[in-house]
């Protein structure tokens, strides 16, 4: 669903555009009527929202998902999850677990 919305959104921005804002998204997972998609980064999680949801909701309303979304779920909006921020924050924690071993094990 996300693909095909990214495709229709290729048609209509400037490559550069859609490279910049797009082209690293991909689809997460559908919560009831909430779309969830991953960007990578927080600012483009803003222009998204702010600079290109009525791009994005009108592609998907021409792909009809505003009707019909995963399993016959209407899709009422979508969601941008910034994907790196949580990964980071999981490694970090891991990393210092590990330090925190190390420093009490070789003193």
């Amino acid at each position: 669903m996300w693909r095909a919305a990214l495709a229709e959104l290729a048609q209509v921005m400037t490559p550069e555009n859609y490279n910049a804002w797009l082209a690293s998204t991909h689809a997460l997972d559908q919560d009831g009527e909430v779309l969830r998609v991953a960007v990578p980064a927080a600012f483009n999680k803003t222009w998204l929202e702010q600079k290109l949801a009525g791009k994005v909701a009108g592609a998907l309303q021409r792909l009809d998902y505003k009707r019909l979304g995963i399993g016959g779920a209407r899709i009422e909006c979508v969601a941008y999850v910034v994907e790196h921020v949580a990964y980071v924050v999981e490694h970090v924690a891991y990393v210092v677990e590990h330090v925190a071993y190390v420093v009490e094990h070789v003193a």
